[in-house]
């Protein structure tokens, strides 16, 4: 886990965002292995990262950081709440131990309808030729094939958190 913190980082060197903004990623202490595809897991994160980069005209702070959830830790993100959204692969293993991957801003946030529609394919909050629509229903296909989970938590003025849920490989 601790390579592909360290991939997403080099590879965001060179992004322009990256630049503008503080951009924070903490490497994973855990010694783990979430049960997706190396490459997977790095365009999942990579998405999240630049869309987090990009939700602003300001200069904002982005921070990128992962846990390790025991099978019996509370699970929130299974309980329906304001300002949420949670998707999960029918095969979500709900009790099960998980590695937990968030990133996380304190750009504008989003309203209740948009934060709704953010999975549908095209579906954009970027001006017109800035963006296809399709990186979050990307992330949200690779999350499911990996049977994980996806949390969201915006509000507006108070920013955003996605948070996706993988088993662990055993």
């Amino acid at each position: 886990m601790k390579e592909i913190f360290y991939d997403l980082a080099e590879l965001l060197k060179v992004h322009p965002h990256a630049r503008r903004n503080e951009l924070t990623i903490a490497p994973f202490g855990d010694n783990v292995n979430a049960a997706i595809h190396r490459t997977d897991l790095l365009q999942v994160l990579l998405n999240l990262t630049i869309n987090a980069l990009q939700c602003s005209p300001l200069a904002h702070r982005v921070e990128v950081y992962g846990k390790r959830i025991e099978p019996s830790a509370p699970r929130p993100f299974l309980q329906a709440a304001a300002h949420t959204h949670f998707l999960c692969a029918e095969d979500f293993p709900r009790e099960a131990e998980l590695v937990g991957l968030s990133v996380q801003d304190n750009g504008p946030g989003m309203p209740p309808e948009m934060l709704a529609r953010i999975f549908e394919p095209y579906y954009t909050t970027k001006p017109p030729g800035q963006g296809t629509g399709l990186g979050l229903s990307i992330v949200r296909r690779l999350i499911f094939q990996a049977r994980g989970g996806i949390h969201v938590y915006s509000h507006p003025g108070e920013g955003t958190v996605f948070t996706i849920y993988l088993p662990v490989r055993k």
